[in-house]
Protein backbone atom coordinates (compact mmCIF):
# COMPACT_ATOMS: atom_id res chain seq x y z
CA UNK A 1 0.00 0.00 0.00
CA UNK A 2 1.21 3.50 -0.84
CA UNK A 3 -0.06 6.91 0.26
CA UNK A 4 0.06 8.97 -2.92
CA UNK A 5 -1.46 12.32 -1.84
CA UNK A 6 -2.71 14.04 1.29
CA UNK A 7 -4.59 17.31 1.75
CA UNK A 8 -4.85 18.99 5.14
CA UNK A 9 -6.92 21.95 6.31
CA UNK A 10 -6.66 23.49 9.78
CA UNK A 11 -5.01 20.47 11.41
CA UNK A 12 -2.84 21.41 14.41
CA UNK A 13 -0.58 24.23 13.14
CA UNK A 14 -1.14 23.35 9.46
CA UNK A 15 -3.43 25.90 7.84
CA UNK A 16 -3.34 24.27 4.42
CA UNK A 17 -1.13 21.69 2.74
CA UNK A 18 -1.37 19.53 -0.37
CA UNK A 19 1.40 16.96 -0.67
CA UNK A 20 2.23 14.38 -3.32
CA UNK A 21 4.43 11.52 -2.12
CA UNK A 22 6.88 9.70 -4.27
CA UNK A 23 7.30 5.96 -3.87
CA UNK A 24 9.96 4.94 -1.41
CA UNK A 25 11.11 7.04 1.50
CA UNK A 26 10.11 10.55 2.48
CA UNK A 27 12.06 12.49 5.11
CA UNK A 28 10.42 15.49 6.80
CA UNK A 29 13.12 17.77 8.17
CA UNK A 30 13.20 21.03 10.11
CA UNK A 31 13.61 22.41 13.64
CA UNK A 32 11.50 21.22 16.55
CA UNK A 33 7.99 22.64 16.93
CA UNK A 34 7.42 23.36 13.23
CA UNK A 35 4.87 20.64 12.37
CA UNK A 36 6.89 17.59 11.27
CA UNK A 37 5.15 15.26 13.72
CA UNK A 38 1.79 16.88 12.96
CA UNK A 39 1.98 15.52 9.42
CA UNK A 40 2.67 11.98 10.66
CA UNK A 41 -0.12 12.34 13.20
CA UNK A 42 -2.58 13.32 10.45
CA UNK A 43 -1.59 10.28 8.37
CA UNK A 44 -1.94 7.99 11.40
CA UNK A 45 -5.35 9.44 12.29
CA UNK A 46 -6.60 8.99 8.73
CA UNK A 47 -5.37 5.38 8.63
CA UNK A 48 -6.22 4.17 12.12
CA UNK A 49 -9.03 6.47 13.39
CA UNK A 50 -6.94 7.73 16.30
CA UNK A 51 -3.93 9.88 17.02
CA UNK A 52 -0.75 8.43 18.51
CA UNK A 53 -0.68 11.43 20.86
CA UNK A 54 -2.68 11.91 24.02
CA UNK A 55 -5.18 14.74 24.18
CA UNK A 56 -8.69 15.72 23.23
CA UNK A 57 -10.05 15.69 19.71
CA UNK A 58 -10.74 19.42 19.91
CA UNK A 59 -7.00 20.03 20.20
CA UNK A 60 -6.49 18.66 16.70
CA UNK A 61 -8.19 21.70 15.14
CA UNK A 62 -6.01 24.69 14.39
CA UNK A 63 -6.43 27.47 16.91
CA UNK A 64 -9.20 29.87 15.96
CA UNK A 65 -10.80 27.48 13.47
CA UNK A 66 -14.02 25.47 13.78
CA UNK A 67 -13.05 22.23 12.03
CA UNK A 68 -10.23 20.30 10.37
CA UNK A 69 -10.20 18.17 7.22
CA UNK A 70 -7.80 15.44 6.12
CA UNK A 71 -8.11 13.71 2.75
CA UNK A 72 -5.82 11.10 1.26
CA UNK A 73 -5.50 8.75 -1.68
CA UNK A 74 -3.93 5.30 -1.40
CA UNK A 75 -2.73 2.86 -4.02
CA UNK A 76 -3.46 -0.58 -2.56
CA UNK A 77 -2.46 -4.05 -3.70
CA UNK A 78 -5.88 -5.64 -3.20
CA UNK A 79 -8.48 -2.96 -3.99
CA UNK A 80 -6.61 -0.53 -6.21
CA UNK A 81 -7.04 3.22 -5.72
CA UNK A 82 -8.86 4.13 -2.52
CA UNK A 83 -9.79 7.40 -0.85
CA UNK A 84 -9.92 8.17 2.87
CA UNK A 85 -11.07 11.22 4.76
CA UNK A 86 -11.48 12.61 8.26
CA UNK A 87 -13.68 15.52 9.31
CA UNK A 88 -13.28 16.85 12.83
CA UNK A 89 -15.65 19.38 14.39
CA UNK A 90 -16.91 20.10 17.93
CA UNK A 91 -14.86 17.27 19.39
CA UNK A 92 -16.34 14.67 17.00
CA UNK A 93 -14.80 12.95 13.99
CA UNK A 94 -16.45 11.55 10.88
CA UNK A 95 -14.52 9.10 8.70
CA UNK A 96 -15.09 8.70 4.98
CA UNK A 97 -14.15 5.73 2.84
CA UNK A 98 -14.16 6.11 -0.94
CA UNK A 99 -16.37 9.19 -0.65
CA UNK A 100 -18.95 7.74 1.75
CA UNK A 101 -19.28 8.43 5.47
CA UNK A 102 -18.64 5.35 7.64
CA UNK A 103 -21.18 4.73 10.38
CA UNK A 104 -18.89 2.88 12.80
CA UNK A 105 -15.17 3.37 13.28
CA UNK A 106 -14.81 -0.41 13.60
CA UNK A 107 -15.92 -0.67 9.94
CA UNK A 108 -13.12 1.70 8.91
CA UNK A 109 -10.40 0.42 11.24
CA UNK A 110 -7.83 -1.78 9.49
CA UNK A 111 -8.62 -0.64 5.95
CA UNK A 112 -5.29 1.19 5.68
CA UNK A 113 -2.63 -0.65 7.73
CA UNK A 114 -0.11 1.68 9.31
CA UNK A 115 2.73 1.13 11.77
CA UNK A 116 4.29 3.97 13.73
CA UNK A 117 7.31 4.38 15.97
CA UNK A 118 6.99 7.62 17.90
CA UNK A 119 8.36 9.00 21.19
CA UNK A 120 4.91 8.24 22.63
CA UNK A 121 5.24 4.59 21.64
CA UNK A 122 8.44 4.33 23.67
CA UNK A 123 6.22 4.20 26.76
CA UNK A 124 5.20 0.68 25.70
CA UNK A 125 8.59 -0.67 26.77
CA UNK A 126 8.99 1.72 29.69
CA UNK A 127 5.47 1.82 31.17
CA UNK A 128 2.91 -0.49 32.71
CA UNK A 129 1.43 -3.77 31.44
CA UNK A 130 -1.71 -2.07 30.07
CA UNK A 131 0.42 -0.40 27.39
CA UNK A 132 1.96 -3.68 26.28
CA UNK A 133 -1.45 -5.39 26.22
CA UNK A 134 -2.79 -2.61 24.02
CA UNK A 135 0.23 -2.90 21.74
CA UNK A 136 -0.42 -6.61 21.28
CA UNK A 137 -4.21 -6.36 20.95
CA UNK A 138 -4.01 -3.54 18.42
CA UNK A 139 -1.96 -5.62 15.98
CA UNK A 140 -4.28 -8.59 16.45
CA UNK A 141 -7.33 -6.39 15.83
CA UNK A 142 -5.92 -5.20 12.49
CA UNK A 143 -4.99 -8.63 11.18
CA UNK A 144 -8.14 -10.36 12.47
CA UNK A 145 -11.61 -8.74 12.59
CA UNK A 146 -12.77 -11.71 14.70
CA UNK A 147 -10.15 -10.78 17.31
CA UNK A 148 -11.45 -7.21 17.40
CA UNK A 149 -15.00 -8.50 17.89
CA UNK A 150 -13.81 -10.80 20.68
CA UNK A 151 -12.05 -7.94 22.47
CA UNK A 152 -15.16 -5.78 22.26
CA UNK A 153 -17.32 -8.61 23.66
CA UNK A 154 -14.86 -9.16 26.50
CA UNK A 155 -14.77 -5.47 27.45
CA UNK A 156 -18.55 -5.27 27.37
CA UNK A 157 -18.89 -8.32 29.64
CA UNK A 158 -16.26 -6.94 32.01
CA UNK A 159 -18.09 -3.60 32.18
CA UNK A 160 -21.54 -5.18 32.66
CA UNK A 161 -20.36 -7.52 35.41
CA UNK A 162 -18.60 -4.65 37.17
CA UNK A 163 -21.75 -2.54 37.07
CA UNK A 164 -23.86 -5.39 38.48
CA UNK A 165 -21.40 -5.91 41.33
CA UNK A 166 -21.60 -2.25 42.26
CA UNK A 167 -25.41 -2.04 42.06
CA UNK A 168 -26.20 -5.36 43.75
CA UNK A 169 -27.20 -7.38 40.71
CA UNK A 170 -28.69 -10.82 41.21
CA UNK A 171 -26.63 -14.01 41.15
CA UNK A 172 -28.40 -15.18 38.00
CA UNK A 173 -27.59 -11.90 36.21
CA UNK A 174 -23.96 -12.20 37.26
CA UNK A 175 -23.88 -15.82 36.06
CA UNK A 176 -24.84 -14.68 32.54
CA UNK A 177 -22.06 -12.11 32.27
CA UNK A 178 -19.48 -14.29 34.01
CA UNK A 179 -20.16 -17.03 31.46
CA UNK A 180 -19.56 -14.53 28.65
CA UNK A 181 -16.53 -13.07 30.43
CA UNK A 182 -14.96 -16.50 30.96
CA UNK A 183 -15.73 -17.68 27.42
CA UNK A 184 -14.24 -14.58 25.79
CA UNK A 185 -11.34 -14.46 28.24
CA UNK A 186 -10.21 -18.02 27.61
CA UNK A 187 -10.46 -17.51 23.86
CA UNK A 188 -8.60 -14.19 23.97
CA UNK A 189 -5.69 -15.68 25.93
CA UNK A 190 -5.48 -18.51 23.38
CA UNK A 191 -5.53 -16.04 20.49
CA UNK A 192 -2.76 -13.96 22.06
CA UNK A 193 -0.59 -17.02 22.56
CA UNK A 194 -1.21 -18.20 19.01
CA UNK A 195 -0.43 -14.78 17.57
CA UNK A 196 2.80 -14.49 19.56
CA UNK A 197 3.99 -17.83 18.15
CA UNK A 198 3.96 -16.16 14.73
CA UNK A 199 5.07 -12.69 15.81
CA UNK A 200 7.99 -13.52 18.12
CA UNK A 201 10.19 -15.20 15.44
CA UNK A 202 9.75 -12.09 13.26
CA UNK A 203 10.97 -9.97 16.16
CA UNK A 204 13.93 -12.31 16.68
CA UNK A 205 14.78 -11.94 12.99
CA UNK A 206 14.92 -8.16 13.32
CA UNK A 207 16.77 -7.93 16.63
CA UNK A 208 19.21 -10.83 16.34
CA UNK A 209 19.85 -10.98 12.60
CA UNK A 210 19.11 -7.62 10.99
CA UNK A 211 20.60 -5.59 13.87
CA UNK A 212 23.16 -8.24 14.95
CA UNK A 213 22.08 -8.41 18.59
CA UNK A 214 23.19 -11.88 19.64
CA UNK A 215 20.19 -13.64 21.16
CA UNK A 216 19.72 -10.83 23.64
CA UNK A 217 16.02 -10.01 23.46
CA UNK A 218 12.86 -11.98 24.15
CA UNK A 219 9.09 -11.61 24.60
CA UNK A 220 7.32 -13.47 27.42
CA UNK A 221 3.53 -13.54 27.73
CA UNK A 222 2.28 -13.84 31.32
CA UNK A 223 -1.32 -14.80 32.11
CA UNK A 224 -2.95 -16.11 35.28
CA UNK A 225 -5.47 -17.83 33.01
CA UNK A 226 -2.98 -20.06 31.23
CA UNK A 227 -4.07 -23.71 31.45
CA UNK A 228 -7.32 -22.81 33.24
CA UNK A 229 -10.50 -24.37 31.88
CA UNK A 230 -13.69 -22.42 31.20
CA UNK A 231 -15.35 -23.85 34.33
CA UNK A 232 -12.31 -23.03 36.47
CA UNK A 233 -12.42 -19.41 35.34
CA UNK A 234 -16.16 -19.17 36.03
CA UNK A 235 -15.62 -20.66 39.48
CA UNK A 236 -12.91 -18.09 40.33
CA UNK A 237 -15.14 -15.26 39.12
CA UNK A 238 -17.99 -16.47 41.34
CA UNK A 239 -15.72 -16.84 44.37
CA UNK A 240 -14.16 -13.40 43.82
CA UNK A 241 -17.36 -11.38 43.49
CA UNK A 242 -17.03 -9.51 46.78
CA UNK A 243 -13.32 -8.86 46.35
CA UNK A 244 -13.82 -7.72 42.76
CA UNK A 245 -16.60 -5.40 43.92
CA UNK A 246 -14.26 -3.78 46.45
CA UNK A 247 -11.38 -3.53 43.97
CA UNK A 248 -13.61 -2.17 41.18
CA UNK A 249 -12.47 -4.73 38.62
CA UNK A 250 -12.10 -8.46 38.09
CA UNK A 251 -8.81 -9.71 39.52
CA UNK A 252 -8.65 -12.55 36.98
CA UNK A 253 -8.74 -12.11 33.24
CA UNK A 254 -6.72 -11.18 30.16
CA UNK A 255 -7.17 -7.50 31.07
CA UNK A 256 -4.54 -8.15 33.76
CA UNK A 257 -2.00 -10.03 31.61
CA UNK A 258 1.45 -8.72 30.74
CA UNK A 259 3.94 -9.09 27.92
CA UNK A 260 7.42 -8.86 29.38
CA UNK A 261 10.18 -7.40 27.23
CA UNK A 262 13.46 -9.07 28.18
CA UNK A 263 17.05 -8.12 27.41
CA UNK A 264 19.81 -10.53 28.45
CA UNK A 265 17.21 -12.28 30.63
CA UNK A 266 16.32 -9.10 32.54
CA UNK A 267 13.32 -6.80 32.28
CA UNK A 268 13.97 -4.11 29.70
CA UNK A 269 11.81 -1.56 31.55
CA UNK A 270 14.02 -1.91 34.62
CA UNK A 271 17.52 -2.26 33.21
CA UNK A 272 17.47 -0.99 29.62
CA UNK A 273 19.23 2.16 28.45
CA UNK A 274 17.43 4.67 26.23
CA UNK A 275 19.28 3.33 23.19
CA UNK A 276 18.32 -0.26 24.05
CA UNK A 277 14.68 0.76 24.45
CA UNK A 278 14.74 2.53 21.08
CA UNK A 279 16.30 -0.42 19.24
CA UNK A 280 13.92 -2.90 20.92
CA UNK A 281 10.88 -0.84 19.91
CA UNK A 282 12.25 -0.32 16.38
CA UNK A 283 12.60 -4.11 15.99
CA UNK A 284 9.06 -4.66 17.33
CA UNK A 285 7.79 -2.04 14.88
CA UNK A 286 9.51 -3.67 11.91
CA UNK A 287 8.23 -7.10 12.99
CA UNK A 288 4.77 -5.53 13.09
CA UNK A 289 5.09 -4.43 9.46
CA UNK A 290 6.07 -7.99 8.49
CA UNK A 291 3.14 -9.66 10.25
CA UNK A 292 0.64 -7.13 8.91
CA UNK A 293 1.89 -7.72 5.37
CA UNK A 294 1.67 -11.48 5.85
CA UNK A 295 -1.84 -11.38 7.31
CA UNK A 296 -3.51 -8.59 5.31
CA UNK A 297 -1.77 -8.88 1.94
CA UNK A 298 -0.94 -5.16 2.07
CA UNK A 299 2.41 -3.60 2.83
CA UNK A 300 1.66 -1.20 5.69
CA UNK A 301 2.72 2.41 5.70
CA UNK A 302 5.64 2.95 8.10
CA UNK A 303 5.82 6.19 10.13
CA UNK A 304 9.05 6.88 12.02
CA UNK A 305 9.07 10.00 14.20
CA UNK A 306 12.53 11.15 15.32
CA UNK A 307 13.99 7.99 13.85
CA UNK A 308 17.64 8.70 14.56
CA UNK A 309 17.32 9.85 18.17
CA UNK A 310 18.98 7.56 20.77
CA UNK A 311 20.51 5.26 18.10
CA UNK A 312 24.25 5.09 17.48
CA UNK A 313 25.71 5.45 14.00
CA UNK A 314 26.29 1.69 13.64
CA UNK A 315 22.61 0.86 14.26
CA UNK A 316 21.47 3.72 12.03
CA UNK A 317 23.56 2.35 9.16
CA UNK A 318 21.71 -1.00 9.45
CA UNK A 319 18.19 0.47 9.15
CA UNK A 320 17.99 0.40 5.32
CA UNK A 321 18.97 -3.28 5.34
CA UNK A 322 16.35 -4.10 7.99
CA UNK A 323 13.39 -2.45 6.25
CA UNK A 324 11.71 -4.04 3.24
CA UNK A 325 12.59 -1.67 0.36
CA UNK A 326 9.02 -1.95 -0.95
CA UNK A 327 7.60 -0.34 2.21
CA UNK A 328 6.73 3.35 2.04
CA UNK A 329 8.38 5.21 4.92
CA UNK A 330 7.64 8.69 6.28
CA UNK A 331 10.45 9.80 8.59
CA UNK A 332 10.92 12.93 10.67
CA UNK A 333 14.27 14.25 11.82
CA UNK A 334 15.78 17.53 12.99
CA UNK A 335 19.13 16.65 11.45
CA UNK A 336 20.00 15.83 7.84
CA UNK A 337 23.27 14.17 8.88
CA UNK A 338 21.97 10.61 8.51
CA UNK A 339 19.72 11.06 5.48
CA UNK A 340 22.33 9.51 3.19
CA UNK A 341 21.80 6.07 4.74
CA UNK A 342 18.18 6.12 3.52
CA UNK A 343 19.27 6.06 -0.12
CA UNK A 344 19.59 9.39 -1.89
CA UNK A 345 18.39 8.05 -5.24
CA UNK A 346 14.99 7.10 -3.88
CA UNK A 347 14.58 9.72 -1.15
CA UNK A 348 12.08 12.57 -1.12
CA UNK A 349 12.89 15.38 1.33
CA UNK A 350 10.27 17.81 2.64
CA UNK A 351 11.37 20.78 4.72
CA UNK A 352 8.83 21.89 7.33
CA UNK A 353 8.66 25.43 8.70
CA UNK A 354 5.67 26.80 10.67
CA UNK A 355 3.27 24.19 9.34
CA UNK A 356 4.27 24.62 5.69
CA UNK A 357 6.15 22.04 3.59
CA UNK A 358 8.39 22.46 0.58
CA UNK A 359 10.27 19.79 -1.34
CA UNK A 360 14.03 20.24 -1.49
CA UNK A 361 17.03 18.36 -2.79
CA UNK A 362 18.07 15.18 -0.97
Amino acid sequence: MKLTTITLRNFRNIASAELVFREGRTAITGPNGQGKTNLLEAVHLMCETRSFRKGRTRQLTREGQAAFHIDGEFSTEIRGLRKAGVRGENGRMIFELDGLAVGKQSEYFGQFPVVALTPEKMSVSQGGPDLRRRFLDRIMAIVSPSSLDLMMRYRRALKQRGALLQTGGSSSELDVWERELATCGVELVAKRESFLKEFTPLFYEMHRVRFAQEGAADLRYKSQMRDKSLEEVRSVLRDNREMDRRMGTALLGPHRDDLDFLLHGRLLRTFGSQGQHKLFMLCLTLAETAVLHRQTGELPLLLLDDLFGELDDERISLIPLAVDPAIQMLITTTSVRHLGVLGEGNLQVLECLRGEYRECAA
